[in-house]
C-alpha cells in the first residue's frame, strides 16, 4: 500500500507547531493501571478527569516520522493549592513543574505520571503554548530531567546528609534579611563527589558550591563560607562516610573545570537558585 504523502505532509505541518512543554485543554482524559484483574494477566485500566494534558517528549522527536516514533509522552495537568502549589513553584518538590503561561495560576504539570498519545492525535488537539522563552523551556526540560534522571545516592548519605542539610537550607533560603539567607541565594547549584567511588564501603565526600554571577550575589564569599561552615559543621556523619579535606569547594561557571563536573553529581536542592537559570556543564 502505498502512503498518502498529502496526509503525511499536513501531518508533519500540525505536529511542526508542538514543543515540548505545550498543552491542551481538548483531552481531560488520564488512562492509567492501578491492578491486575483477579491477580491475572489482565490489567484494569482507569480514566481520571484532568485539566488538561502537557507534551514532555523533546521537540525534535515530536517531528520525527522514523519507524517507532509513532507516539508522544503526555503529563497530566493538575491543580494545587496553598503549600504544595508553593513547594512547586519554588522548586522545592520535583514531583511538579511549572509552566509559563498556565490555564490558571493553581494548574502545574504533574511529572510523576505519564501516558502515550498518537501522533495523529496529538495533530488534532488544540495546543496552547506552555512558554515563551527559550529559559522557560530549558527549566521545564530541567524539571523533567530532576525528575527522572536523579543520581541515586546511597541511603545513608541521602537520609543523614543530605536530607538534614536540606532542611537547614529551606529555613534559611526563605528568610529575606537573614545572611544565612542571603548566602544561600547566591548559589546557583550544588553538587557533590565521592572518592573512590559511591559504591566503596568508605567513601571521602565533597561538596561543589557554584555561585551566582557576582553582581547577582546577595552575600560576599566570606558571608557564603562562614554559613556554609556553620550549617555543614553540623552534619553527623554516618558510618562509612567522612568529609574530604576541604569538605566543599566555592567556584563558579568559568572557574569549575570540566573534570570536576564530570566527576560529581548533582544535588537534588532546585530552590535555592534564585536566579533560576538553566545551567550548562563547563567546556572541556
Amino acid at each position: 500500500m502505498v502512503a498518502d504523502t498529502g496526509e503525511d505532509e499536513a501531518l508533519t505541518q500540525a505536529l511542526g507547531r508542538w514543543r515540548q512543554g505545550d498543552y491542551s485543554l481538548a483531552v481531560t482524559d488520564f488512562v492509567f493501571v492501578d491492578r491486575l484483574v483477579d491477580d491475572g494477566p489482565q490489567v484494569d485500566a482507569r480514566v481520571e478527569a484532568v485539566p488538561g494534558l502537557v507534551v514532555v517528549t523533546q521537540t525534535c522527536d515530536i517531528v520525527n516520522a522514523a519507524p517507532g516514533k509513532g507516539y508522544v509522552v503526555v503529563c497530566p495537568l493538575k491543580e494545587l493549592t496553598d503549600q504544595a502549589l508553593e513547594d512547586v513553584r519554588k522548586g522545592r518538590s520535583p514531583a511538579g513543574a511549572m509552566l509559563e503561561h498556565p490555564p490558571r495560576p493553581d494548574v502545574v504539570v504533574d511529572l510523576g505520571r505519564m501516558m502515550s498519545v498518537h501522533k495523529s492525535v496529538l495533530a488534532r488537539m488544540e495546543r496552547r503554548a506552555g512558554f515563551s522563552t527559550d529559559e522557560g523551556r530549558a527549566r521545564f526540560a530541567e524539571a523533567l530531567e530532576r525528575k527522572h534522571g536523579r543520581f541515586a545516592f546511597p541511603d545513608r548519605f541521602n537520609d543523614d546528609v543530605l536530607a538534614k542539610l536540606r532542611k537547614r537550607i529551606v529555613e534559611a533560603h526563605g528568610k529575606a534579611t537573614s545572611e544565612n539567607g542571603k548566602a544561600y541565594r547566591s548559589i546557583q547549584t550544588a553538587r557533590v563527589s565521592a572518592a573512590p567511588h559511591w559504591e566503596a564501603p568508605d567513601i571521602e565526600v565533597t561538596f561543589h558550591f557554584i555561585l551566582v554571577q557576582e553582581n547577582e550575589r546577595e552575600a560576599k564569599r566570606e558571608q557564603i563560607a562562614k554559613t556554609l561552615d556553620d550549617h555543614l559543621g553540623k552534619i553527623a556523619w554516618p558510618s562509612g562516610i567522612r568529609p574530604a579535606t576541604p569538605l566543599y569547594m566555592m567556584t563558579t561557571m568559568e572557574e569549575m573545570t570540566a573534570a570536576q563536573w564530570t566527576g560529581s553529581q548533582p544535588i537534588d536542592w532546585d530552590f535555592i537558585s534564585s536566579a533560576g537559570r538553566m545551567i550548562a556543564a563547563p567546556q572541556p
